[in-house]
């Protein structure tokens, strides 16, 4: 008899258990955006057309049918003809799915300069409770043309990797253990505009922004609402200021606003590694007459040639090559480095340099200076198991 109601028990529970997640689902589905709103913003000058990806969320049971939702511009200060957006008016869920996405595109030539455009977009789906999901199935787009800049300064130099130091209003502070690979990075648009997503001590975190002043040495920081930090915490970047050098040493305070710690504010020290070069390596990169000679006693000048092209690395900022060493067209290339603080050329070394006749020695270093105007002379140290040591010296001249 114990087993029998044992058994009926057992039977029992698994009913409830089936009617409970009956119930949990009971009712129609909604559908609705996974964010409330984005931003898309471009260059005054910039032509080619941009894509916003929004997903929409089904929130409840999945159907087993495809759910058709209608898209529509339910608020916006554009008009139907001007096609500054593009949009699919119908989506579709597929069946015993969760979601789906589509594409945004927007056509930067189509807006004036400084236009600011505030799209609201609509779901409309027959069989989803949409009234009780009204707030989550709105989306809004905030587009806008950035103004001409209003300086031509190039701050290229500026991104790239540097060493932090963190301090806060509370009495913390710390320099990254030394590490000097803590990237900012320059805005492709705000051509004075840099982010770090090291704020904080919080490696690959969300962003924070600051622009560098274009007729001065200040610094102005770009508010965020509701800043997060990967732990959970949330506060509101309210503004901020600093400073930057010529040497590439920046120094920003974050003003922060938190309902229950109050005011605060954060300050970082972004030193640039190697500091800032104003070295334009490409004014380098160009056709060259070159005379060359060696501790032999020949010289040549290369029958007046103009056309011996020094060539950049793409991956080394300040080295140049040459592949015409010393009347050798087209062979292995020699290398050298400009230094970023004085006129001073230094040469890669090289072991086994080998001439097209088949002549081998080692290029062990070498020296020389170049000009702002493009000249640059260069002596290669050179050494053979017979000849012993020589060196060849080269102009590149323009």
């Amino acid at each position: 008899m114990k087993k029998i109601w044992l058994i009926l028990l057992i039977v029992i529970n698994i009913y409830s258990c089936v009617e409970e997640e009956n119930y949990l689902y009971e009712g129609n589905s909604i559908l609705a955006f996974s964010s409330e709103e984005a931003t898309a913003e471009f260059a005054h000058d910039e032509v080619l057309e941009k894509t916003i990806m929004v997903t929409i969320q089904l929130i409840g049971q999945q159907q087993t049918t495809a759910i058709i939702a209608n898209i529509k511009l339910d608020e916006s200060n554009i008009t139907s003809s001007e096609k500054k957006i593009n949009f699919p008016s119908i989506v579709s869920i597929p069946a015993n799915s969760s979601s789906t996405n589509f594409e945004i595109t927007i056509y930067p030539n189509k807006f004036e300069d400084q236009e600011k455009v505030i799209a609201t977009f609509q779901i409309e789906a027959n069989g989803t409770n949409q009234e009780s999901g009204v707030n989550l199935s709105k989306f809004t787009l905030n587009i806008k043309k950035l103004p001409v800049p209003d300086c031509n300064k190039d701050f290229t130099p500026y991104s790239g990797d540097y060493s932090i130091t963190t301090g806060d209003s509370f009495g913390y502070s710390w320099s990254w253990d030394g590490r000097n690979n803590l990237p900012l990075q320059l805005d492709p648009n705000i051509i004075n505009r840099l982010s770090s997503t090291n704020f904080y001590g919080w490696t690959d975190s969300q962003p924070v922004f600051f622009e560098l002043s274009c007729t001065d040495n200040t610094i102005n920081v770009i508010p965020i609402v509701g800043y997060t930090t990967s732990g959970g915490y949330t506060f509101d970047i309210t503004g901020g200021s600093g400073t930057y050098t010529s040497q590439g040493e920046i120094n920003v305070t974050y003003q922060c606003l938190d309902s229950t710690d109050g005011d605060f504010t954060i300050t970082e020290t972004y030193t640039k590694t190697g500091g800032i070069c104003t070295v334009n390596i490409a004014q380098f990169a160009l056709p060259y007459i070159i005379q060359t000679g060696d501790s032999f006693g020949y010289s040549w000048d290369w029958d007046g040639r103009a056309d011996f092209t020094l060539i950049t690395d793409p991956d080394t900022p300040l080295l140049l090559s040459n592949t015409n060493f010393y009347g050798w067209e087209n062979t292995q290339p020699v290398f050298f480095e400009l230094s970023c603080t004085t006129d001073v050329v230094t040469v890669v070394p090289i072991n086994g340099y080998t001439t097209p006749g088949g002549y081998i020695f080692d290029i062990t270093g070498g020296i020389g200076t170049y000009t702002p105007q493009g000249e640059i002379n260069v002596t290669y140290q050179c050494s053979h198991p017979t000849d012993g040591n020589f060196t060849i010296t080269e102009v590149y001249a323009r």
